[in-house]
């Protein structure tokens, strides 16, 4: 209070002292404020910034000073506001101009197609720089970043060069340099720029950084090693140099190396103060708690008085393990020594989280709330708040604790624990892109976090994006050979992918971790190469031991399906549906296996009890309509398919299956296309809907247009005899009769349906 009282002591005397003149109050005010600001407190700062444009809104000097301000504070939206009001004010403020620039690049590089009028913004505010002075340093550094992020790697190199040359000093100028200067296929000149950055501030990290990563992607380690080396020559008491080359040596497998480099660190406190802190954390990162609690411990030895922080950490681990009897104990020696350390009461509440049921959190939630209004600023309070309403649960919960772990990150923008949080709660909501940021951020400070690792290949691969899905992966199982999850999630990727030789090797890698989904893995892929009898072995052999695995019943009842065996899988569909009486899916299968067996009677049976089960689902009337079209019957077909809309106006595989039958028929052809074009927008690249879109092309005489996509259909997915067919149809539709012969005896060797193969043949008829 006693602060306050004097800051608003000096805002009173301000008033008084001035005469009440506007002008000379907004200058002392900013006066004032930024005397707050050199101090670091920003908030009392911000507070007479505001105070000067109460006085004058149009005063220039204060709206950039509000900018630097909540720079400070982590409000990038409002700093630039600040920014970008401040230079309008006043267009001789060249350093608001340079920071509204460098804030909109940032901007302009996450998304470089969507923000393209934020580039036009970031030339006029680089021309107007220039035009005041042509030789402007920031003018020019600015367009080489521009120009880099256009791909324009030559255009940036002659930029840096020419900010280099107006201050040779700026290391991260020489840097970009150097990186352009790769990107360029200019690897020798960028190497020597390097070594001559290196030469000139040895105390520069990131020149380091960027050649070892150069050298590790290029497979030369031992170069990669030597930088690596130097970076420690030059920088000795530098304790996370070490540990960089300790994580060298631990990716290319020299365990006792790394070993080396730890034990050096723990060797010279002397040098390295913090250096049980260092090698805990770095224990941390490679997931080996074990070793990084006993570092945490022997700190609190070694280190006595920092013991709070390596206690604070080995608590915050031991949550994190879900150890709670031992970061209990662990938290009440924290209290002993800072009772009223609002972490160490944070994480006292926080022991109270895991397995609490929904009561339980409303509870926390309860205790926390009142601690909060205290103190509003703490960023773990506000995490565990967060976590409490996940457990909670509901949609409503969920909601605040997304608001809260954001909360977390706004007040401490590199607390791990609440991006992680946060991801979950984006994966959960099918949030994709957005688990993809929160993940590469969590990444950008631990480049080895398996969660984020994990979680962004998930993401990656709903969106369809199965390169970056693997490259993800990948990353993570050479870090963690032996995670489960990890390994589970490629087999699961290689397996959709159709790489069946590599998905069986990740499956078995998976069961000889004795991991159970393993086995039912491999028998997965013995089903997916068509191997169903094996499949039925495996699943039946498996069954004879252990009756309740009801995975790899299911798997026995679609393998009995697709060998033709449609009796045994209506029994064993049968024996999952009595054990699950609320599972629609039973239901479906079991009447496509009846109408296979000819028992269209027990098929309607089961798929009226599949809708009774669950009447808003069309999958039955979806199946129901297959079949029937199957069968030839298009009407009865057409209206399955139309109460499947009903229930789902807009489902994709009812709008094109129903395009696909109204154009075979001839019938309403606008509606057919109208329905297959809704369909693509849900499944742009489905080849079954392009295929119905090609033959409704052909169907309206629109030759061109069915031609150029059923070329590419056909290019894309040679397999399909239908595909071969409706091209050939288009081809003849032109008068290119030779082609369309080779399209049709296409079409044959593809297996044909009974209908497809008397299409054929009487096209071949008209050919001759």
């Amino acid at each position: 209070m006693r602060v306050n009282l004097k800051f608003f002591l000096l805002a009173a005397l301000l008033l008084g002292a001035c005469g009440f003149d506007p002008a000379v109050m907004r200058q002392r005010y900013v006066k004032s404020g930024n005397k707050y600001f050199e101090r670091g407190r920003f908030k009392e700062a911000a507070l007479l910034y505001r105070h000067a444009l109460d006085e004058d809104m149009r005063y220039g000097e204060a709206w950039y000073r509000m900018g630097l301000v909540n720079l400070k504070l982590g409000q990038d939206d409002a700093a630039r506001g600040n920014f970008s009001r401040a230079v309008d004010l006043d267009p001789d403020n060249m350093d608001a101009m340079v920071h509204l620039a460098e804030m909109d690049i940032a901007i302009y590089s996450l998304d470089p197609e969507r923000f393209k009028l934020v580039k036009s913004e970031v030339q006029e505010l680089i021309g107007k720089m220039l035009l005041k002075n042509p030789g402007s340093y920031d003018a020019l550094r600015l367009s080489g970043y521009l120009a880099s992020m256009r791909g324009n790697f030559r255009l940036a190199a002659a930029k840096f060069r020419e900010a280099s040359q107006a201050r040779p000093n700026d290391d991260a100028v020489a840097l970009a340099l150097v990186q352009v200067l790769l990107a360029n296929g200019e690897p020798a000149e960028a190497l020597r720029l390097a070594a001559a950055l290196i030469a000139r501030s040895p105390g520069y990290g990131p020149v380091y950084d960027l050649l070892y990563g150069v050298y590790m992607q290029s497979g030369q380690p031992a170069k990669a090693e030597d930088i690596l080396r130097q970076k420690i020559r030059n920088n000795p008491a530098a304790g996370p140099y070490w540990i960089q080359l300790a994580e060298y040596f631990r990716v290319v497998n020299r365990i006792p190396d790394m070993v080396g480099i730890l034990n050096h660190l723990t060797a010279d406190p002397r040098t390295f103060p913090n250096c049980h802190l260092l090698v805990g954390d770095y224990f941390v990162r490679i997931r080996d708690f074990d070793r990084a609690i006993r570092e945490y411990y022997q700190g609190t030895k070694d280190d006595s008085a920092e013991s709070a922080v390596y206690l604070r950490k080995m608590a915050q681990l031991l949550v994190g393990l879900g150890r709670n009897r031992d970061a209990a104990n662990v938290v009440q020696a924290l209290l002993k020594l800072e009772p009223s350390d609002p972490e160490a009461l944070a994480m006292h509440i926080a022991l109270e989280l895991p397995g609490a049921g929904k009561d339980k959190a409303r509870s926390v939630i309860a205790e926390i709330q009142p601690i909060l209004e205290r103190q509003p600023d703490n960023f773990e309070l506000h995490y565990y708040l967060g976590r409490a309403y996940q457990i909670a649960g509901d949609a409503s919960s969920l909601e605040e604790a997304r608001t809260q772990f954001e909360e977390t990150l706004r007040l401490r923008p590199d607390y791990v624990a609440a991006d992680l949080a946060l991801m979950h709660i984006q994966l959960n909501a099918g949030e994709n892109s957005k688990v993809v940021l929160t993940a590469q951020q969590v990444l950008a400070g631990d480049s080895a976090n398996l969660e984020a690792h994990l979680a962004a290949a998930t993401a990656y691969a709903r969106m369809g994006d199965l390169d970056h899905a693997q490259q993800e992966l990948e990353t993570a199982l050479r870090s963690n050979p032996s995670d489960r999850e990890a390994r589970l999630q490629m087999a699961e990727l290689k397996l959709r992918r159709r790489d069946y030789r590599d998905a069986g090797a990740q499956f078995k890698a998976l069961n000889d971790l004795g991991d159970p989904r393993g086995a039912l893995g491999l028998a997965r892929v013995l089903y997916a190469v068509g191997n169903y009898q094996t499949a039925i072995q495996v699943a039946t052999g498996v069954l004879a031991k252990i009756p309740g695995r009801d995975d790899f019943r299911l798997l026995l009842a679609q393998s009995d399906f697709e060998a033709g065996r449609f009796a045994d899988s209506v029994a064993q569909y049968a024996v999952l549906a009595a054990k699950n009486p609320k599972t629609a899916d039973f239901y479906v299968q079991i009447g496509r296996a009846k109408w296979a067996l000819n028992d269209v009677n027990g098929a309607l049976a089961a798929f009226n009890e599949a809708h009774r089960l669950n009447p808003g689902d069309p999958a039955p009337f979806l199946e129901l309509a297959a079949l029937q079209a199957e069968a030839g019957d298009n009407p009865s077909a057409r209206k399955s398919y139309g109460e499947a809309l009903k229930l789902q106006p807009d489902n994709p595989t009812a709008l094109f299956r129903l395009a696909y039958l109204d154009a075979e028929d001839g019938v309403d052809l606008e509606q057919a296309f109208a329905f297959a074009q809704d369909a693509r927008v849900k499944l742009p690249n489905d080849p079954d809907v392009l295929d119905t879109i090609g033959l409704i092309y052909v169907k309206r005489n629109l030759t061109d247009e069915g031609m150029r996509l059923l070329k590419d259909l056909v290019a894309r997915v040679p397999g399909r005899a239908t595909f071969h067919l409706h091209f050939a149809m288009a081809l003849l539709q032109d008068g290119n009769s030779v082609q369309a012969k080779k399209e049709l005896d296409a079409a044959l060797q593809n297996k044909p349906t009974v209908r497809e193969r008397s299409e054929i043949v009487q096209l071949m008829a008209r050919i001759g």
